[in-house]
C-alpha cells in the first residue's frame, strides 16, 4: 500500500511461471508460407482486441489490421481468437478466427495480399454459436462451407461480407439469401429459399426451384428466375428480366433503356 493509505491497483508479473495466455501482442500465432518463398504471420493482439497480419514479401516487415478496429482505429470488438493462416498458391490469405464476444467462428480472405478482404460469420439463429460444427475448405473452385451439425439441431446462419466490386458464384443447398451492395458479376442458384437482393449492379444470373426472388434499388443486366414463386421487380434499372414457372411476376418502377 502507498504512503497516502489508499489501495491501488498494480500489475503483476509472476515470473515463476509461464503465462499460456498472456495480455500481450502475438497470441495465437499462425504462419505460413507465401508463394514467392517468403512466409506469412496472423495473430491476435489480446490488448486491443485485434487480428493482424505481417507480411515480409516487399523485404521488410508489414503489419496490418485485419478485424477488430475500423480504418481510423476505433474499437469494433475482440476478435482473433485461434487465428489459423493459410496462404494458398495465387497469394491468397485465408484466415478463421473466433469472435470472442459472440463466440462465433469468423472467417477473411485477404486477395492477393491486400485490403480485398472477405469475412464470414457463423450464427446460429442470429445468436452466437458455440458449437457450429463448421468447417472451411479452401480450393480452386472457391471457398466451401460445410457444418457437420444435423439439420434438426438448430438453424445456421452464414453473413459473408465482400469488398463492393466482387464477383459472385453462388451454390447452396437451402436456405434465404440475401445479397446487398455489390458490383460484379452474380451468378448461381439455390434449392430452396427466397433470394432478396438490393442494390446490385453489374450482370445478374440466379434463381432458386422454391421460393420468391425479390430486387430492389438495382441497376443490372441478366436475369433472376424462381421455378416455384413470385417475382418482384422494384426500383429497378437496366435490362435485368425476372421469370417465374409458377407465380406472379411484379414490376414497379422499372426503367429500360431506350433503343436507339
Amino acid at each position: 500500500m502507498p504512503s497516502t493509505g489508499k489501495p491501488v491497483c498494480a500489475v503483476k508479473i509472476d515470473a515463476s511461471k509461464v503465462d499460456s495466455y498472456p495480455e500481450a501482442v502475438g497470441d495465437y500465432v499462425s504462419i505460413s508460407p507465401d508463394p514467392k518463398g517468403t512466409i506469412g504471420i496472423a495473430f491476435y493482439d489480446r490488448i486491443h482486441g485485434n487480428l493482424g497480419v505481417a507480411s515480409h514479401a516487399s523485404g521488410a516487415w508489414k503489419t496490418q489490421i485485419i478485424d477488430g478496429a475500423d480504418a481510423m482505429g476505433k474499437d469494433t470488438g475482440d476478435v482473433g481468437i485461434g487465428a489459423s493462416l493459410f496462404i494458398d498458391a495465387s497469394n491468397d490469405w485465408h484466415v478463421a478466427y473466433v469472435d470472442g464476444i459472440d463466440k462465433a467462428l469468423r472467417y477473411v480472405k485477404i486477395t492477393g495480399g491486400t485490403d480485398k478482404v472477405v469475412r464470414i460469420k457463423v450464427t446460429e439463429g442470429g445468436k452466437p454459436c458455440g458449437d457450429c460444427g463448421v468447417t472451411l475448405e479452401q480450393s480452386r473452385d472457391g471457398l466451401q462451407l460445410r457444418s457437420t451439425r444435423v439439420a434438426s439441431a438448430g438453424k445456421l446462419q452464414f453473413e459473408i461480407e465482400v469488398p463492393e466490386h466482387f464477383d459472385l458464384q453462388l451454390a447452396s443447398a437451402g436456405g434465404e439469401v440475401s445479397i446487398e451492395g455489390v458490383d460484379g458479376e452474380i451468378k448461381g442458384q439455390t434449392e430452396t429459399g427466397a433470394l432478396e437482393l438490393r442494390r446490385l449492379s453489374g450482370i445478374v444470373d440466379l434463381q432458386t426451384k422454391r421460393g420468391n426472388v425479390t430486387l430492389r434499388e438495382s441497376y443490372a443486366s441478366g436475369r433472376v428466375h424462381t421455378t416455384d414463386g413470385r417475382v418482384l421487380l422494384e426500383d429497378v434499372g437496366g435490362t435485368v428480366a425476372g421469370s417465374t414457372a409458377s407465380g406472379k411476376l411484379i414490376e414497379r418502377r422499372v426503367e429500360r433503356p431506350v433503343a436507339q
